[in-house]
């Protein structure tokens, strides 16, 4: 089926299920039209936690990278949008606290 979205333009088109799909059997070139269509979302949730931009970029980085490496994972019994927004607290909480362990 993703043989049928070889355009960029239909790549961001398709639905998150499909993307996910192909990502697991190792399509990589999904993750660019994943990081554009969450990026902002993921940002957002990071920048409220930590209140720092350079920070929330960080997390930003970092939760793309945990979501791809565990992509396999990914189950579906949520949205992608809920599961990587989900990582993103954590990351940014996990950065919080290693902040405020280090600065005792």
């Amino acid at each position: 089926m993703l043989s049928e979205l070889t355009s960029a333009g239909s790549l961001a088109e398709a639905p998150d299920s499909i993307l996910i799909a192909a990502g697991k059997r190792g399509q990589v070139s999904i993750f660019d039209v994943l990081v554009e269509r969450y990026q902002a979302r993921v940002f957002s949730v990071a920048f409220r936690i930590t209140g720092n931009r350079e920070d929330a970029e960080d997390v930003v980085q970092q939760s793309f990278q945990n979501a791809f490496v565990h992509l396999h994972t990914f189950a579906g019994k949520s949205s992608f949008a809920t599961w990587l927004t989900r990582i993103a607290i954590n990351e940014a909480l996990m950065l919080r606290r290693s902040i405020a362990i280090a600065s005792t």
